[in-house]
């Protein structure tokens, strides 16, 4: 470019001073223009960059701004939470305070109840006194209840025995009649026999059992007596030898 800028300098006006003239302008001209593009490309660069943190400023103003949002519903969903709970906090220490107004009154009532309960107590007693005075004073007549109750025990007794005994009647007719049908049995000979075979073999187990365990129970008391005396023996057989073995140790 210098050298065409020359070439056609030099061709246009042939004389040194005008070339070396626009010489001079064709380099500040370059310069200029050299410094221009840098310049401009420095510029490019740094609206480049300018632009970049515009960019990113604005993507970070966006998450702060979502950032916030989630934290401003989070707060009014506490707020909200909280509000709940001190509603319910409310109603809880209504209920609380209105039990204790029913057992404030219920202990009042009572208290009241306690006091006429004292007062009948004391009216009953001083009838009880009154009573009492008036029943030492005066003869006690009897009263019907009375004649009811000794006219229901007597009747309840005559009507126990009269039972008692229309039940003993009866086992009595059973028992005569049972007897009657056996005498009058063809077969009344081996009846009595079976019968009496019967009751000599029962006899004769409880006479075992009676005589037998009598002697069971001596044999094991003869038993334990020997069992006894044998221990005995060699305890003092033990201590003999052991006193033995002491004296001649001590001599």
């Amino acid at each position: 470019m210098i050298a065409f800028s020359y070439g056609s300098i030099c061709h246009a006006c042939h004389s040194c001073n005008i070339h070396n003239r626009c010489h001079a302008d064709q380099i500040r001209h370059f310069r200029m223009t050299w410094i221009l593009n840098i310049e401009e490309q420095r510029l490019k660069k740094k609206d480049k960059v300018l632009a970049d943190m515009i960019k990113e400023n604005e993507q970070m103003l966006e998450i702060e701004e979502q950032r916030l949002k989630k934290k401003d519903k989070f707060l009014a969903d506490m707020i909200k939470e909280n509000e709940q709970m001190l509603e319910i906090e409310e109603q809880r220490l209504k209920k609380k305070e209105k039990f204790i107004a029913d057992i404030e009154s219920t202990l009042e009532k009572k208290a009241k109840l306690i006091e006429e309960n004292e007062k009948l107590r004391e009216q009953r007693d001083t009838l009880k006194e009154k009573d009492l005075e008036t029943a030492a004073t005066s003869p006690k007549p009897v009263s019907s209840g009375d004649h009811m109750k000794i006219m229901l025990t007597i009747s309840f007794f005559i009507w126990s025995g009269f039972y008692v005994m229309c039940g003993i009647a009866a086992l009595l007719t059973v028992v005569v009649l049972v007897i009657l049908l056996l005498w009058q049995s063809p077969k009344r000979r081996e009846i009595l026999i079976r019968v009496r075979a019967r009751v000599e073999e029962r006899c004769n187990c409880w006479i075992d059992k009676i005589v037998c365990g009598g002697a069971e129970e001596k044999r094991k008391q003869e038993e334990e007596e020997r069992k006894k005396k044998q221990a005995e023996e060699k305890e003092r057989k033990k201590n003999m030898a052991e006193e033995s073995i002491d004296h001649l140790q001590f001599v």
